[in-house]
């Protein structure tokens, strides 16, 4: 009986251990913790209707968006204070975004966040994977 209760003991532990260590840790990120995660890389995931889509920012500036089925579209992107902003011509408009993220995590999980109440998650993938 010692045995039994002994290996339920150590069961509880390494699951609140594993449980603990398996919880994301998203928080709002700042301007240099943007543009360092992004440049350069992409970002995979899929938007609250279930399309997939995926995100590439260019180290200069550029970025490329593209959802399942559909044509590659280029705009620009860029940090303004705390907040990732991209505008897509032929519009002149900025639009900017808060983006929240657990840095720690593999693969690092990204989540932006609207004015609308819209969330779109994703995970980023190093270099370029349109």
């Amino acid at each position: 009986m010692k045995v039994a209760v002994w290996h339920v003991g150590l069961c509880l532990v390494l699951f609140v251990m594993w449980s603990g260590l398996a919880r994301a840790e998203i928080k709002n990120l700042d301007g240099p913790a943007i543009e360092s995660v992004l440049s350069g890389n992409t970002v995979k995931g899929t938007r609250p209707n279930g399309t997939p889509w995926m995100q590439y920012f260019d180290k200069t500036g550029r970025t490329q968006y593209r959802e399942a089925g559909a044509m590659i579209q280029t705009g620009l992107w860029e940090v303004r204070g705390n907040k990732f902003c991209s505008k897509w011509p032929p519009s002149d408009l900025w639009s900017c975004y808060q983006i929240q993220g657990d840095l720690v995590q593999a693969p690092v999980i990204l989540k932006w966040l609207f004015s609308d109440g819209d969330e779109w998650d994703g995970h980023l993938v190093k270099g370029y994977q349109l």
